[in-house]
């Protein structure tokens, strides 16, 4: 009979992905990814991040960095804020939907244009394409909405369409 003592496991040299040093891993099955020191880096990252409260404009890019899953009502919610930030800052006055089942997300207006605003959070493809997609708006909405707004967190970027200085005929202050 053998002891547990008497078996010798394999030992594998695996390369860290964050700084990439070598490592050793024990037995066929190892999983690691990453050196001590990287790891214990990454956790304190993680348990620091938890602790603090993210700020709106940032916080789902954060999340996504960081492998953290939201609810997708919490991403459209982020989204929805982030897009208001934007348009405070061109001057526009902002209502938002208190009801999930609106029509619309945002009304906003400025110099007398009235301009109903849905917001959708979407992401590019990988391939040589670069397409944009995002979720479906809701066809019996189509015909009560005069714009969509398109964020997506990771290039922290904010697409109107039809543009508004198209709607309203002003310049914007800054471009999106």
């Amino acid at each position: 009979m053998r002891w547990p003592s008497d078996y010798k496991l394999k030992r594998k040299s695996i390369i860290c992905k964050l700084c990439g040093g070598n490592f050793e891993g024990i037995g066929n099955g190892c999983k690691r990814k990453y050196c001590n020191k990287c790891s214990l880096e990454r956790k304190t990252k993680k348990r620091i991040l938890k602790k603090l409260l993210p700020n709106p404009i940032i916080s789902i890019k954060s999340y996504l960095k960081y492998g953290r899953k939201l609810p997708t009502g919490s991403i459209g919610t982020l989204s929805e804020l982030i897009v208001s930030v934007d348009l405070l800052k061109r001057g526009f006055y902002v209502f938002r939907s208190m009801t999930p089942n609106s029509p619309c997300d945002l009304i906003i207006e400025k110099e007398g244009w009235t301009i109903r605003l849905e917001v959708k959070t979407g992401n590019r493809s990988i391939g040589a394409s670069k397409k944009i997609y995002f979720g479906q708006v809701r066809p019996k909405y189509l015909s009560r909405i005069d714009s969509l707004a398109v964020v997506i967190p990771e290039e922290s970027l904010i697409i109107y369409k039809p543009k508004l200085e198209d709607i309203t005929g002003y310049p914007s202050e800054r471009s999106t």
